[in-house]
């Protein structure tokens, strides 16, 4: 079986970015940043989508692999 290095992997970047805006996402929860402003509810879409991105990126990097990923 063919491998590659892990940073080329779509699961793996898709996953990466699903997790990554979550914790932004989150981080900005716990520090109590205002979302009822317009401009906090834009940036928290903006955050949600690219998670949503990122975990349909990661999904379909993983049906269509035909590699293995290695470290």
């Amino acid at each position: 079986m063919d491998t590659k290095k892990w940073y080329l992997s779509k699961g793996v970047d898709g996953s990466l970015a699903a997790v990554l805006t979550t914790v932004i996402l989150l981080a900005l929860r716990v520090f109590g940043i205002n979302a009822e402003s317009e401009q906090a509810s834009i940036s928290e879409l903006v955050v949600i989508v690219i998670a949503l991105a990122g975990g349909i990126i990661a999904l379909i990097g993983r049906l269509k692999a035909k590699t293995k990923v290695t470290m």
